[in-house]
């Protein structure tokens, strides 16, 4: 009976039948095209797979400098239809070169893909989206801001890429000879090394330390760079850690510089005193150094003030330094990227600090801080080389290198500051006028930054430096004691306002 009645619905229902068969025609239809959708887009992406290679450059990275650098050299930038305009600054930035002597920079957009070719080759690069999914602005001081850029090769020679990247490379370490460069973090973007500046240069010749001091730390970082195969063998691990401490102004950051320009070395320098820095962000940023490159911690003491110097010689003065200088860094989590698991071999780690005895003993200890460099008031040899060095190109000066003798300097006046300047001779060369200089300079009194900011205001005019001393000494000397007074006075107000509070800080 149910056949039946089958069979007269088809017999009676041929508009039930016709419907049936235009929605299998349509079921057909529609999978045929699902098909042919999947096939071609699987043949496409073996297509891709096939006559393409791609590769990643992550921001931070150095290969990423490398790229970004290269592809400016390359003008790929030059048909861009959309630009960031900024100031031009020492940052490193991937635009055009419309004119050097331009005082604004034109950044690209990097949104979009660019496409160029490279001896032959097809290429295409486009940046990729941020690392932890959310979207960043672009800023006219970063690369492409979110994290990393893609490029594209149609060709199957993996070696050509591997070409790119070396030539890439070769073009970046031949960019920066006139240069250092420094890297920074900006943590309002990211945790990555996203901040390139570019900085001239400066010669060993032109740091003014005391005898001997900068010949035995340059020797030591060379030493280190060219020993790689002993530490290894020795069982050591291949780094090295610097100090360098003294008062303020003394030639401590200048040194570093001139150290990594004379070795062709980076810096990649880091604020502990940044509320946006923990121990993760530190342990990330340190992973991500290359080999043979400097990690500077300047100013280490302000992360970690002593509980037991004099200058807070109270709970309340201690805690308001500290409230000043927040960070989110353990000493044990600087430690661990010092020495601990967390530390990368072949770097150099340079910390400067103003009072190294506000440091924690276990941060200077051996195997962490290798070598400490004292940096004290300028003493007669550094005057006599800093005001030699200054009007080494003023007409009618002869070069030297070496400063005389302490006893050969003229003896000085009596009285601290005498009541008029001393007359240089007229016909003073300008070794003359340096050992005259020298002489009225007291010594270790004043830094080599207070002397060359003094000597500025006399560029082209070394007589009336010499002229001018004995006044701008009285002047330092009168300045100095209004800024002592001042600073008792605020001591004592501090503590009449916060009470008797007669306990030291533990």
């Amino acid at each position: 009976m149910g056949l039946s009645y089958i069979a007269s619905m088809f017999s009676h229902g041929s508009s039930v039948n016709a419907n049936m068969y235009e929605a299998l025609k349509l079921f057909a239809l529609g999978t045929l095209m699902e098909l042919g959708r999947r096939f071609c887009k699987w043949a496409f992406e073996r297509f891709k797979i096939r006559y393409s290679i791609s590769a990643q450059f992550n921001q931070g990275d150095p290969a990423y400098e490398w790229l970004l650098n290269y592809l400016t050299q390359e003008k790929v930038w030059n048909h861009s239809q959309e630009f960031i305009v900024s100031a031009a600054s020492s940052q490193l930035q991937c635009g055009i070169n419309l004119d050097s002597g331009m005082s604004a920079e034109y950044i690209p957009k990097y949104d979009t893909p660019h496409l160029f070719q490279w001896k032959g080759y097809w290429a295409e690069i486009q940046k990729m989206e941020s690392f932890n999914g959310a979207g960043v602005s672009h800023s006219a001081h970063q690369r492409p801001s979110g994290g990393s850029v893609l490029l594209t090769m149609y060709t199957r020679n993996i070696n050509a890429l591997s070409s790119l990247v070396e030539e890439a490379h070769f073009r970046y370490l031949e960019g920066r000879r006139p240069h250092v460069i420094v890297h920074s973090i900006d943590f309002h973007h990211s945790a990555s090394w996203n901040v390139v500046k570019r900085k001239n240069r400066r010669p060993l010749e032109s740091i003014v330390l005391s005898e001997g001091s900068l010949a035995k730390i340059v020797q030591d970082v060379a030493d280190f760079l060219q020993t790689e195969e002993w530490y290894i063998q020795a069982g050591i691990p291949y780094r090295r850690g610097y100090l360098l401490y003294g008062p303020p102004g003394t030639g401590k950051t200048s040194t570093i510089y001139a150290l990594a320009g004379e070795f062709g070395l980076e810096i990649y320098s880091l604020s502990l005193s940044s509320e946006s820095v923990d121990d993760n962000t530190l342990h990330r940023a340190v992973s991500a150094l290359p080999k043979h490159s400097i990690l500077l911690l300047e100013d280490i003491d302000c992360a970690f003030p002593s509980r037991d110097h004099e200058e807070f010689d109270d709970v309340y003065a201690w805690t308001t330094h500290r409230q000043k200088t927040k960070t989110g860094v353990t000493m044990s989590g600087l430690l661990n990227v010092l020495d601990g698991v967390g530390c990368e071999d072949g770097k150099l780690f340079f910390a400067t600090t103003n009072y190294i005895d506000r440091l924690d003993p276990a941060l200077i200890r051996p195997g962490r801080v290798d070598m400490r460099l004292e940096y004290k008031l300028a003493t007669k040899s550094q005057t006599f080389s800093l005001f030699s060095r200054f009007y080494s190109r003023h007409p009618g000066s002869a070069l030297v290198s070496v400063a005389p003798p302490i006893s050969s300097y003229p003896t000085p006046p009596e009285s601290p500051v005498p009541s008029h300047p001393a007359t240089p001779p007229p016909s003073a060369d300008r070794d003359g006028l340096a050992v005259t200089f020298t002489s009225l300079v007291p010594e270790e009194e004043f830094t080599t930054a207070e002397l060359q900011g003094y000597l500025l205001s006399y560029r082209n005019n070394p007589k009336g430096a010499v002229w001018h001393i004995q006044e701008w000494v009285k002047a330092e000397r009168i300045e100095r004691e209004r800024r002592r007074r001042a600073l008792d006075h605020a001591r004592v107000g501090t503590k009449a306002a916060t009470g008797d509070r007669p306990s030291k800080v533990r």
